[in-house]
């Protein structure tokens, strides 16, 4: 596991606006908020919070040179995921959002702040679900399937969280059905309201 230092000193770094080996892009973006990049940046410092860049062996020879090189390394893959994920995925929703709005500022922040959030969060949820233990995602499976009792000012949180999923799995199923079928599912929701 990487140094609760290393982590630190990587997000003070990255929330300043500061990188030691990547340059930021010099293109121009609308302004974007940075909730989603931040949330990003949370992301991947839990991914890296939980595996080990350097071995272990290394820190009984030298524990000083083991320090300084676990914080460059883990500043330098914070910085490489940052730019080949984060970067790109912005610029990709700038692009569909200035092919949308066109022009309009208020409507590219606004799709901007969506389409990062929900990228960030997506991104949170992938990394959750590599780090988090099994226990845990059995407790959260249980609260939103019903068998796990959980706080009553929770319930409209999860009862969302519940319908989102319902939500997204109807998307992958409508999604997986060929054009005819989808037709009839059409037709039949149509009868139904």
């Amino acid at each position: 596991m990487v140094s609760q230092t290393s982590i630190a000193a990587t997000a003070l770094l990255q929330c300043m606006g500061r990188t030691l080996f990547v340059a930021y892009p010099q293109d121009e973006y609308p302004p974007v908020p940075s909730m989603g990049s931040n949330i990003f940046l949370m992301s991947i410092l839990t991914l890296l919070w939980d595996v080990n860049i350097i071995p272990q062996f290394f820190r009984q020879s030298s524990p000083k040179l083991f320090v300084i090189t676990e914080l460059l390394a883990t500043i330098f893959v914070a910085e490489l995921i940052t730019a080949v994920i984060w970067w790109n995925y912005e610029r990709l929703a700038f692009e569909a959002v200035r092919m949308v709005c066109r022009q309009h500022l208020w409507c590219e922040y606004g799709l901007m702040m969506t389409l990062t959030l929900m990228g960030a969060i997506v991104a949170m949820c992938i990394v959750a679900e590599v780090v988090c233990s099994s226990e845990l995602k059995e407790s959260m499976g249980g609260v939103l399937s019903g068998r796990v009792s959980m706080p009553l000012a929770a319930g409209p949180l999860v009862e969302y969280i519940h319908d989102i999923r319902s939500f997204v799995m109807g998307a992958i199923i409508f999604s997986q059905l060929t054009r005819y079928q989808r037709l009839l599912a059409v037709r039949a929701l149509k009868v139904q309201l």
